[in-house]
């Protein structure tokens, strides 16, 4: 039977209550544990509630495959019309929004719920992988590397399920910035970096937001981004969820649970503890390495008079927009000539954004491996001798990222199209220098077990790019 959304609606609360009246018993925590400290009867349980979810239907919520549609569903809601409650879970994640972290924290705790059920285990709790201190995948994962074994993914990439490579270019220096919207959401924060590079690098499934749900790392890698904003909030120093007056707190999720039909506020889940869990260990490292520059080149590109290829929204303003270009897999400088920007007499007052427009990805991107940084350089003449010596980092991309727009597109979320980067003020400053700066992508990837970069066709088109614009955002969309 399909469930309205007043149906829906009227269940919802009676469920939520089942899950508060269990914390307020004051139960022990559950402690999710890095996968790689699990005992082999751990793993056991794990494969087992796996297993049991892959031989479900599509029908029963349960399934891995339903469970893998609520987070993203190609073609959606084309595909599988006769789902009951399709049109209520399914592609409801939350990417490049506020509520990414929330939004995932509820869908994490009901699947883990689900496996825990199938398992035939009550102790079973979801592990993280933590792939920033450790780029290899989980052993656990990778072998037996067959479909005797429900953690095993074969769309990944080859070397990386095979343990000879890893991978790479991590950081979570996000967790140095004390505003919530600076360490969720915004440029730089824990979704861009490491949340992305790692679906872009690890490959197949997981390089689609439409597919991710299918690989068994996905929820691992999840676990940690959750353990991520646990740990951030742990750390102090006005570390703190946004107030009461936002209307984030405030924001709900349509989930189909084992309590029943859910409405999950995010204010019901601000903290692990709320939910009846909490995380084995924080990290410590906030490594953040700065590329050297390997073969390196540039572009001087002529500048189309703006707006082209079409009228921006009514909320940007296009000061500098180039002819169409390709990236392939060398490091690139993209010129931003000082007498163009000075003729722009660009308004610096205003937030400034560097947009990658109509961009096309080739078959190369599809396989993963790797990801492109965006970086912003003071003078281009000096690239060849210091490299990205005070350059600052304004983003990065690859497959994962033109998916979630593309899924997101189709569904009615506002996203734009092409890549964004949102310049911080430091980048800003660079653009008011007298020399000319440049944008550099720098493609960063898996690399072998002594940390050296994988052999891959440099010269190999990536993307195709419509224009690089220098725009302004009014308001954010």
């Amino acid at each position: 039977m399909k469930l309205s959304r007043r149906e829906f609606s009227a269940l919802a609360s009676s469920a939520l209550a089942v899950l508060s009246a269990r914390r307020a018993f004051g139960e022990p925590l559950r402690v999710r544990r890095n996968v790689n400290a699990l005992s082999g009867a751990e793993i056991e349980v794990f494969r087992t509630g796996l297993a049991a979810m892959r031989a479900l239907p599509v029908e029963d919520f349960r399934s891995r495959q339903y469970q893998s549609n609520v987070h993203g569903i190609a073609g959606f809601p084309d595909t599988w019309p006769d789902v009951p409650g399709s049109d209520i879970y399914w592609s409801e994640c939350r990417h490049e929004s506020q509520h990414f972290l929330p939004w995932h924290r509820w869908y994490l705790l009901y699947w883990e719920e689900i496996v825990r059920e199938l398992s035939g285990n009550p102790n079973f709790n979801a592990p993280y992988w933590d792939s920033v201190s450790n780029g290899l995948l989980p052993v656990a994962c990778r072998i037996p590397a067959d479909a005797s074994n429900p953690l095993y993914n074969g769309t990944r990439v080859m070397s990386l399920n095979n343990g000879t490579a890893q991978v790479s270019g991590l950081d979570i220096t996000a967790m140095n910035r004390t505003s919530f919207l600076a360490f969720a959401w915004q440029e730089g924060g824990i979704e861009e970096m490491p949340h992305n590079p790692v679906h872009n690098q690890v490959g197949g499934e997981m390089a689609v937001c439409t597919t991710a749900g299918l690989d068994p790392l996905f929820f691992m890698h999840h676990v940690n981004v959750d353990r991520y904003w646990e740990c951030w909030l742990r750390m102090g120093g006005g570390r703190a969820n946004p107030g009461g007056t936002l209307g984030w707190i405030a924001h709900t999720f349509p989930f189909q649970t084992l309590a029943g039909p859910t409405t999950a506020a995010v204010a019901n889940g601000l903290r692990t503890a709320d939910l009846g869990y909490t995380y084995d260990a924080c990290p410590f490292e906030f490594r953040f390495e700065i590329p050297k520059l390997r073969f390196f080149y540039w572009l001087r590109p002529l500048f189309r008079r703006p707006p082209f290829p079409d009228p921006p929204p009514a909320w940007e303003r296009v000061w500098l927009m180039s002819e169409a270009f390709a990236l392939d897999g060398r490091d690139m400088g993209f010129v931003l000539p000082r007498k163009e920007l000075d003729r722009a007499k660009i308004d610096m007052n205003k937030p400034l954004s560097v947009v990658l427009q109509d961009v096309v990805a080739s078959k190369l991107v599809s396989q993963g491996g790797f990801f492109v940084e965006a970086w912003l350089a003071p003078d281009t003449a000096k690239l060849p001798q210091v490299g990205l010596e005070g350059a600052v980092r304004i983003g990065n991309f690859g497959s994962f990222e033109l998916s979630v727009n593309d899924m997101h597109g189709k569904s009615g979320h506002q996203h734009d199209s092409g890549v964004t980067f949102d310049l911080a003020l430091p980048a800003v400053k660079l653009l008011e220098g007298k020399a000319d700066p440049a944008v550099v992508f720098v493609r960063r990837g898996i690399v072998d077990g002594d940390g050296k970069p994988i052999a891959f066709d440099e010269k190999a088109q990536l993307f195709k790019v419509g224009a690089l614009a220098l725009v302004s955002r009014v308001s954010q969309q």
